[in-house]
């Protein structure tokens, strides 16, 4: 039976959303696609995605299309890959595909003024948060920590200006600010506005992103103008996009993504502010069926889950560290997915005290000797060469 596709049909076709949705309920998508000569599919591609109703929409190519896709589409996340032969995407890309995360530049210090007033020392926020407290007689945001929700509404009074700066490498496009009160702050990049839209979340959903213009090559400067009153949060932002960092003590630096990871601490290969999964793939050839289980007993992460040619087959998270194998004859490929913690990330990165378990927001706002301004990174990573053995009795799961 023919019907009429009226809009009446089509808004009466479309499943209503709840209230309390947002981009990540609604699935998301990826298009690889486009080359430096073929730019216009790409676009359409990913601008029919958004159309139809994905809730994230990524799209991987090389520079000329992500630089189109940035003025075009501001609500598409964008994923910078290199260009290989006739200007298309070139195959090391692979890995960064397979990530897909982005990785993390850590803002918590920053040069600051209050209102019209003199531009203070660079500092670190939280810090710099309650010295204004102090001042201005507002109440304390450490240990007598009151929730902003139980103090009356009110009109902030202040302006708090906040200059952050980093250096980088490398000239990088598609980069996301991510930020608490996006909308509400006025935001600067290299002397240029920024608008503030919001693309999405990171991680949780008050932490939100803005689109940022390319990330130049030297120093790069982003001014924060925030209302400032006794409900204020002042928190540390977060740089996104697919690059790799390096720390030298307060210094951090925008370099180029690791295009491989060694079995070794990754804060120090490029991710010292990531906290999200990592796949690690490693072939394996079999001449013959066999009995093989994988053992790894020196990681820093949740867990390590086991995969055979993309299927699951265990995980890896107490003594014996050891998963068996289902290995057939032939080629396979063994991934062992380290699932993260958000500790380089959100947590004390300025604690000395290494043995302190106890978390809360006096633990970030420590003093004298159990202070450092120099990255105090927790090791992160599967940290020893994984070994497989044979077996003839199933190893304890």
């Amino acid at each position: 039976m023919a019907v009429e596709i009226t809009e009446e049909f089509v808004w009466q076709s479309i499943p209503p959303r709840a209230r309390d949705s947002h981009k990540g309920t609604f699935g998301s998508v990826l298009a690889v696609a486009g080359s430096a000569f073929y730019r216009g599919a790409a676009l359409l591609a990913a601008e029919g995605a958004l159309r139809t109703g994905a809730g994230i929409v990524t799209l991987a190519s090389v520079e000329p299309v992500v630089s189109a896709a940035v003025t075009r589409l501001p609500e598409c996340c964008l994923c910078p890959c290199k260009e290989g032969a006739q200007g298309g995407i070139a195959p090391e890309n692979v890995p960064l595909l397979r990530r897909q995360k982005a990785t993390v530049l850590l803002l918590d210090t920053a040069a600051y003024a209050l209102d019209d007033g003199a531009l203070q020392p660079e500092e670190e926020m939280l810090r710099l948060d309650a010295r204004l407290r102090r001042e201005l007689d507002y109440p304390r945001r450490d240990g007598a920590l009151a929730q902003p929700y139980t103090l009356p509404k009110e009109t902030p009074q202040h302006t708090l200006h906040l200059h952050l700066a980093f250096d980088s490498e490398i000239d990088f496009a598609g980069a996301q600010l991510a930020l608490e009160d996006a909308e509400s702050v006025k935001i600067e990049m290299n002397g240029k506005p920024v608008p503030s839209v919001v693309t999405g979340y990171f991680t949780d959903r008050s932490i939100k992103t803005v689109a940022l213009p390319p990330i130049e090559k030297g120093e790069n400067r982003i001014t924060l103008h925030l209302p400032y009153g006794k409900r204020t949060n002042v928190e540390w932002c977060y740089v996104l996009g697919a690059f790799g960092v390096r720390v030298a003590g307060t210094q951090k630096t925008v370099t180029p993504l690791p295009e491989k990871l060694a079995f070794a601490d990754v804060t120090t290969q490029g991710l010292p502010f990531y906290g999200a999964n990592i796949d690690y793939h490693i072939p394996v050839t079999m001449h013959e069926d066999a009995k093989l289980a994988v053992h790894a007993s020196l990681y820093r992460g949740a867990l390590i889950g086991v995969s055979v040619d993309k299927k699951r087959v265990g995980s890896i998270a107490l003594p014996p560290y050891t998963c068996a194998l289902p290995l057939k004859k032939g080629a396979h490929t063994l991934t062992l997915t380290l699932f993260g913690n958000r500790m380089n990330s959100f947590g004390q990165v300025h604690l000395v005290n290494t043995s302190h378990h106890w978390f809360g927001p006096s633990s970030y706002r420590t003093e004298d000797d159990n202070w450092s301004y120099e990255y105090q990174l927790k090791r992160f990573g599967i940290l020893k060469s994984p070994t497989l053995t044979e077996y003839t009795e199933e190893p304890a799961r």
